[in-house]
């Protein structure tokens, strides 16, 4: 795959993810005021559609989050680090297998 066919894939990916960022935002927002009304008039019978909405918007953050790891292992591999130039083919992770500051930059051990 081309490296510009890469990046402009790798930014619509990144597009598409920042709307559905967005839109939860505004569901949060709708979601606060709806429960703060909730509290105010004491309405019992809304109560179960504020719990609806946020199984929704708990849904909604596990989908969010499984895209962004579905992004990062897509592309980890296929684009060069940004700021950093080439990437260093010899690699150093923590436990957690993210790189080291070394690793990000091409500095070997300067860390």
């Amino acid at each position: 795959m081309s490296e510009k066919h890469l990046s402009s894939r790798f930014e619509a990916d990144l597009d598409l993810l920042s709307s559905k960022l967005l839109e939860r935002g505004g569901l949060v927002e709708a979601q606060t005021a709806h429960a703060l009304a909730v509290l105010n008039e004491f309405d019992s019978a809304l109560v179960d559609d504020v719990l609806e909405g946020e199984r929704r918007l708990n849904a909604m953050e596990i989908a969010i989050d499984e895209e962004v790891c579905q992004i990062i292992a897509a592309y980890s591999t296929q684009i060069e680090r940004p700021f950093c130039g080439k990437a260093s083919k010899h690699s150093t992770r923590n436990r957690a297998g993210i790189p080291q500051q070394s690793e990000r930059c091409g500095h070997g051990d300067a860390g």
